[in-house]
């Protein structure tokens, strides 16, 4: 009788203490996979972030660059009229780049977004 009742606590214990180790492993398992899915869209959100203002800040500088190298070698014409528009294309292509500047920011760091 006594070890029968052995068997039993034993036993019952022993089922008890693997269900309850084994929902601790899946709830903790589950918190890691939810933070690990919200640091991994996190840092996709702010390199999208990075790669537009790259990709923005690029292709106003090309052209900036371009309308300069414009404007410098129209000085060697000597003509005024040509002069000035390449100036003026200049001056255009230099605040288009500011604006877009203005326009993408610098993320701020994953570090303290995420």
């Amino acid at each position: 009788m006594l070890n029968a009742a052995r068997r039993w606590l034993t036993g019952t214990v022993g089922s008890v203490l693997v269900a309850v180790l084994l929902g601790v492993s899946l709830t903790l398992t589950t918190v890691t996979l939810v933070k690990l899915t919200h640091q991994s869209s996190c840092l996709s959100r702010w390199a999208d972030k990075y790669t537009a203002r790259v990709q923005s800040l690029t292709t106003a500088s090309n052209a900036r660059q371009q309308a300069l190298d414009d404007f410098l070698r129209s000085l060697n014409t000597r003509d005024q009229v040509k002069e000035r528009a390449a100036y003026n294309a200049y001056l255009t292509a230099s605040d288009t780049y500011k604006r877009q500047q203005q326009a993408h920011p610098v993320p701020d760091s994953p570090r303290l977004n995420c």
